[in-house]
């Protein structure tokens, strides 16, 4: 079982974006139905990289990825992440 983000943050832990990369392949129009996809591409101490894509069918329209930082949001400073968040990503 995962965590929500509210339960993270509720925990005193975030993830605030530090960087975000998006390619363009194609435009998606009103009314299309998308396929949006993430998931962990990397963790390393306290940074997380997110891979992300949008898809109509089986056409890439979006790629990209976020980095994120592994945030105390009690003191405000990145930290290394707690066992039970290493845990959700193995």
């Amino acid at each position: 079982p995962g965590h929500t983000y509210k339960e993270m943050e509720k925990k005193g832990i975030g993830l605030p974006v530090l960087e975000a990369h998006v390619e363009s392949h194609s435009p998606a129009r009103y009314d299309d139905l998308l396929t949006i996809r993430a998931r962990v591409d990397g963790f390393e101490g306290i940074k997380l990289r997110v891979k992300c894509e949008v898809k109509r069918g089986e056409t890439l329209l979006v790629e990209g990825y976020t980095l994120h930082v592994c945030l105390d949001y009690k003191q405000l400073r990145p930290v290394r992440p707690p066992e039970w968040f290493s845990d959700l990503l193995k």
